[in-house]
């Protein structure tokens, strides 16, 4: 691993998380960029590397966003950014509301209107991937004469019910949820509890196999260069430990295609599920942004935000570098939890449980032949991830004293006290004011 000791640029990384914002800051950060970040959460582990430069606050983007827009707008005059690069659609959305004012000052690594329309709305991708003879899972747009027993019948239960976007005007500050109903019943209630316009609700039917990402860097519409990842462990739609493989030409084909059709410039991760019996596979969604399993390539050498920083502020290329193959990432502490769901979930079932520990442990032994890499812990920048775990033992620790004495953790100094005081001076209404972050 090459850490390069001159500066060789400057640049604003906007999130906070232990995957492609930690992974974003160290691929620059190696290179002698000097990074500074404008974090959501600023007790984050993340924010304890070594290759941050500078903590900056900015207001959340609230009632028409007047006070963020200000707040970044002087924060890139002072800094004189040469690229501005959002982990997620909370800051890439604004970015892109106010594109042609802040791209005056600096590049911002977002998107154009064709690439967010294809790939940040799930329907957009669909359709095109439809018109490019491209696979994806049975299902379609709900319709307003829809019913429980119309949806099942056309791709079966169990099935998959989910939005179009994950973010999106005006709840900013809020992920849309997915939902996987079983049955008949479960569907028809879901149906009628939810508020959504029904054309902002997709339903797909489910697909065996296991998850599948493709990760490319392109330039207008062109491939540059391309990752492959397998999730080794999957739950509810999540992984937190996958392993590099080799490319397959027909998926990197269909992702060529839909680059090309896009003309689309930056990074981003293609999501598909491959049934293993039969190698057959579809496309689920896409990632144009930074994404959750960064870790691993750039753990390999294949630094697709340094690359990204490459092309949109020098305008330089390079060939497509070669990585190795069945390298597994592991993201550490989600990985403890998921492992621990899924204990719960076989204490019933001894000899299972037994067996999936034994098969978890054994993993580790691709850490012993340096075969695997931790997205938090890494050799040149070791705090984050050793604040995280820090963090992970000490709300297990507070979880099992709970539960064994009654104990509970304390309130701040001194407000415990003037809340017993106030209900020991005698009946009267108490008002307690709640301030937060988004939308409660």
């Amino acid at each position: 691993m090459t850490i390069s000791t001159k500066r060789a640029g400057k640049v604003l990384v906007i999130g906070d998380d232990m995957r492609s914002f930690l992974a974003t800051v160290r691929s620059l950060g190696r290179q002698g960029i000097e990074v500074h970040v404008a974090p959501y959460d600023f007790s984050s582990p993340a924010l304890e590397s070594r290759y941050i430069s500078q903590i900056h606050a900015l207001p959340f983007y609230l009632d028409g966003g007047a006070l963020w827009l200000d707040a970044i707008t002087r924060l890139l005059e002072k800094e004189h950014f040469e690229l501005v690069i959002p982990c997620d659609e909370r800051s890439l959305l604004p970015l892109l509301r106010h594109e042609a004012q802040l791209s005056k000052r600096t590049a911002l690594a977002i998107p154009d209107a064709t690439g967010m329309d294809l790939f940040f709305d799930k329907h957009s991708t669909r359709e095109l991937a439809h018109s490019l003879d491209i696979p994806v899972a049975p299902g379609r747009v709900l319709r307003d004469a829809d019913t429980a027993q119309t949806v099942a019948a056309k791709v079966g239960l169990p099935l998959i019910l989910k939005h179009r976007k994950s973010y999106a005007w005006p709840e900013l500050y809020v992920r849309t949820k997915t939902a996987i109903v079983a049955t008949e019943a479960a569907l028809a209630s879901w149906l009628a509890n939810s508020t959504a316009p029904r054309d902002d609700i997709l339903f797909e039917g489910m697909c065996p196999g296991f998850g599948v990402g493709v990760s490319i860097l392109a330039s207008h519409g062109t491939v540059l260069q391309a990752f492959e990842h397998h999730r080794v462990r999957e739950l509810d739609g999540a992984s937190y430990y996958r392993k590099s493989a080799p490319l397959d030409p027909i998926r990197l084909d269909a992702v060529s295609r839909l680059v090309k059709a896009a003309a689309y410039t930056g990074i981003a991760m293609f999501e598909f599920k491959v049934d293993e019996a039969t190698g057959k596979w579809v496309l689920l969604e896409v990632n144009a942004r930074p994404w959750g399993s960064l870790p691993l390539p750039v753990s390999l050498g294949i630094d697709f935000p340094y690359q990204l920083y490459r092309l949109l502020v020098k305008g330089e290329t390079s060939p497509p570098l070669k990585y190795r193959e069945g390298v597994h990432g592991r993201n550490l502490v989600p990985d403890l939890w998921q492992v621990r769901t899924v204990a719960q979930s076989l204490a019933g079932s001894p000899s299972r449980l037994l067996g999936f520990v034994g098969s978890w442990l054994a993993e580790f032994r691709h850490l012993a032949t340096g075969r695997e890499f931790h997205d938090g812990f890494v050799k040149d920048d070791k705090r984050p991830g050793v604040v995280e775990f820090r963090k992970f033992c000490a709300t297990v620790g507070a979880n099992l004293r709970s539960k064994l004495t009654g104990w509970h953790a304390p309130l701040p100094t001194g407000l415990a006290a003037r809340l017993r005081a106030a209900l020991e001076t005698g009946p009267f209404p108490i008002d307690i004011l709640v301030i937060c972050d988004g939308n409660i």
